[in-house]
């Protein structure tokens, strides 16, 4: 299924998502991508995620 999204100019407020891995990763990548402070909590603790962590 394709979903298609209209450019917004700014994303406010608060998710509660499971320390998953991947979803950790995704949002340790998109808060890099982001302008301004991102807090994530919950990441998981995984090798992996504390790398991808540093690297960015």
């Amino acid at each position: 299924m394709m979903q298609s999204f209209n450019k917004i100019k700014s994303v406010n407020g608060s998710l509660n998502l499971p320390g998953d891995k991947s979803i950790s990763h995704r949002a340790l990548m998109i808060s890099a991508m982001a302008e301004g402070e991102s807090v994530i909590t919950n990441l998981s603790d995984g090798e992996d995620v504390k790398s991808t962590h540093k690297c960015l």
